[in-house]
């Protein structure tokens, strides 16, 4: 061969060497995803009848594909359609397969189905929940001549277990876990049921302005947001709650209030007796201060609530002095003590003159009561050009929070300024009130 033919058969050599390895660069292919293991429903175990069972796979438009005799399954296995009824023991193996996708791992749920009648599953004469100490349990079975077995401690029961043959009295929070076993008899499923011991429990509140506030056994009732005034009651309202699980009982007969104030507090209203689970009741004292500041006393109520047996909580309430305030207003204006009114300018052959009217109101925590000077409650020192010619009310008394009222006329007899002092007593602790009025006469 010449040496032009070898460069040019060289060159085509390495040409085509070029375009193999690209092509082959092209072609490599990506790693596949894996098909979802199919799962069977209802899974594997001990039967006693002939169990349907269905197959499935969380891939879209894969096929399944399985054995019943063990064998691994593949893509040429019996293709699942419709579910399948599995009559005598068998070992189900499945994959799921589709195009583009690797093949699902093996599914494999064995079914053993006994041709063998079993035992039916004891039966309380409760369900599992609270129940009051010493309540009796029955077990039964409705299989004749069955023999149940049962524990109390968590553990498995089995034919060696304690045999039932008189009802399980429950005391204590219990577990109980029974089987029904025959002769030639599958035993029956395993019973589970627990109980637990109903008890009361007493809860105390007490509404502290307007936030309602527990109180604990031996802890203190704080009323003192609101003190009384000696010689006046107050109410103190306590709810008591039953948050437990079985009638809450209350001795109202042994509802005791001691301690050193004991005197000013008093039951008035009793609570309910018998206070059902979820429910609650209240109790009503009257607190009657003595005497000035702390009040302390110890309230006891007898429960069958074991933990608080008797509900043992401290009283804390105040007195204080009480005191009539006077407040003065005309029209909604406030006249301090030693203020002053005007009337204004006011024609002298004005027939009546000009009257206004005065509002006292007790704004304290005691009655108001006035005390007549002159017969007359209100007094104008003498100045004929003022008079009152409205006195307040024949009531005695104002009651805290309540007002009375009182007019005076300015009738000015000549032109000229005119000014002249009102007062009234009362029981306010600042002793008589002052204030002047003026006019003028036009």
């Amino acid at each position: 061969m010449r040496n032009k033919d070898k460069f040019v058969l060289i060159g085509l050599i390495v040409i085509i060497g070029f375009f193999l390895s690209a092509c082959d660069n092209e072609t490599t292919p990506t790693t596949a995803e894996t098909v979802i293991k199919p799962i069977a429903t209802p899974a594997g175990g001990n039967y006693s009848t002939s169990q349907i069972v269905t197959l499935s796979t969380a891939t879209e438009g894969a096929d399944i594909h399985y054995t019943l005799n063990g064998s691994t399954p593949t893509a040429s296995s019996a293709k699942y359609d419709n579910p399948i009824t599995i009559s005598t023991t068998s070992t189900l193996k499945a994959i799921a397969v589709k195009s583009g996708m690797n093949d699902s791992e093996i599914l494999t749920e064995t079914y053993t189905i006994s041709s063998t009648p079993q035992v039916s599953q004891p039966v309380t004469n409760l369900p599992s929940g609270a129940v009051t100490s010493g309540t009796e349990i029955t077990l039964t079975t409705s299989t004749s001549g069955a023999t149940i077995y049962y524990t109390t401690n968590g553990d498995t029961p089995t034919a060696e277990s304690t045999e039932y043959t008189i009802p399980i009295i429950i005391t204590v929070d219990t577990t109980i876990k029974a089987i029904a076993v025959k002769d030639d008899l599958v035993n029956s499923d395993i019973l589970e049921i627990f109980y637990t011991i109903a008890m009361p429990v007493a809860s105390i509140f007490y509404n502290l302005n307007s936030t309602e506030t527990e109180v604990l056994q031996n802890g203190s009732l704080d009323a003192y947001e609101t003190a009384a005034v000696i010689t006046q009651s107050k109410n103190i309202d306590i709810i008591i709650k039953n948050t437990g699980t079985a009638t809450l009982i209350i001795n109202i007969s042994g509802i005791t209030i001691t301690g050193t104030d004991s005197s000013a507090y008093q039951v008035t209203t009793n609570p309910d007796t018998d206070i059902l689970a979820g429910s609650q009741t209240s109790l009503t004292i009257s607190f009657t201060p003595v005497k000035e500041g702390s009040h302390n006393a110890t309230l006891s109520i007898p429960t069958n609530d074991n933990s608080r047996n008797p509900i043992i909580i401290g009283l804390q309430a105040r007195g204080e002095q009480g005191a009539a305030v006077v407040e003065l207003s005309q029209n909604g204006v406030i006249i301090p003590r030693n203020g002053q009114f005007n009337f204004g300018n006011v024609d002298v052959n004005e027939t009546y003159g000009k009257d206004v009217t005065f509002i006292i109101r007790n704004s304290g925590n005691i009655n108001l009561s006035y005390i007549t000077v002159n017969n007359n409650r209100i007094n104008t020192a003498s100045n004929t050009n003022f008079q009152v010619i409205m006195q307040p009310s024949s009531s005695m008394v104002v009651a805290p929070g309540n007002s009375g009222s009182f007019t005076i006329r300015f009738k000015p007899t000549s032109t000229g300024e005119f000014t002249t002092t009102v007062s009234f007593e009362t029981n306010d602790k600042l002793g008589a009130f002052s204030f002047t009025v003026k006019g003028v006469g036009k």
